[in-house]
């Protein structure tokens, strides 16, 4: 990223949720539904099953680079800020990938990028292995954590949930591809991962000594992350202090999603411009 783009990630992530929080404390306003992600306070390792409070402190490095720095210090700043009076209660949602109707414009550069064949199909299923959470279930969590702040404010006040429809983790590329659906991403183009890896690692090392990256290929920390990490989490608190089982099952939100993907490709609307990270 350059100068301009990582200022404005800083402001977006970490200084608009500073003002948001003292201007609530200002306010009066005390109950805040924090929601970030599960993969901005991971160190650089794979994660499969490990409980939820091995990662409530800052890492040694951040799996997602200067975003995930960012975005963890924007919820540690709202952590704190529930945990010093009566001012303000909250509960921190920790989602894994979220997928809906609509998508992203982020999820619509990155299947850009796989339809132009820039995104590697890579040999292999034990890697990159991630969970997903529909977008209506992780709206419904939202609901009743208000309802259940309401209710007793102190119940959920400082805690994190990671927020998942199913424990399983499938393959990433397993996942882009039903979406995708181009031979530039399937298994007519696999690559093994060592091949894909040295050739987003050199571009890494180009970037780092002053030389100019392709810039038709994913950055090295978005490909080390989708396709090289093992990443899941339990929801095991998900269930216990919210009593929240998916209202739409995984099966069945993904047929949604594929369906509106569809609908989506054979329509004019416009797409979001394709980007390298």
């Amino acid at each position: 990223m350059d100068k301009a783009t990582t200022e404005a990630m800083w402001r977006d992530n970490l200084t608009v949720t500073e003002m948001l929080v003292d201007t609530m404390e200002r306010l009066g306003v005390k109950k805040l539904v924090h929601v970030g992600d599960a993969y901005s306070a991971l160190p650089i390792e794979d994660n499969y099953g490990l409980g939820e409070h091995v990662f409530i402190d800052y890492p040694s490095n951040y799996l997602l680079g200067e975003y995930g720095e960012s975005r963890t210090r924007g919820e540690m700043y709202a952590r704190i800020a529930c945990k010093r009076g009566d001012s303000l209660h909250a509960v921190f949602l920790r989602p894994v990938h979220v997928h809906g109707e609509e998508g992203s414009s982020s999820w619509f550069s990155l299947i850009e990028m796989a339809k132009q064949g820039h995104v590697p199909y890579i040999e292999g299923e034990r890697r990159g292995l991630h969970q997903f959470i529909y977008a209506g279930n992780l709206a419904a969590i939202v609901d009743r954590c208000l309802i259940k702040l309401s209710a007793d404010p102190q119940l959920l006040n400082g805690e994190l949930i990671y927020c998942v429809d199913d424990t399983n983790a499938t393959p990433f590329r397993e996942f882009l591809e039903r979406r995708v659906r181009s031979p530039q991403f399937s298994p007519k183009v696999a690559v093994s991962f060592e091949k894909a890896f040295l050739h987003h690692y050199l571009n890494y090392i180009k970037k780092n000594v002053g030389l100019k990256p392709s810039s038709d290929a994913l950055s090295y920390t978005m490909f080390r992350f989708l396709f090289a990490k093992t990443i899941g989490f339990s929801n095991r608190r998900q269930r216990i202090l919210l009593d929240f089982i998916p209202e739409v099952s995984p099966e069945e939100s993904m047929k949604l999603t594929l369906q509106m993907a569809k609908v989506i490709e054979n329509s004019s609307i416009p797409r979001a411009a394709v980007r390298s990270g």
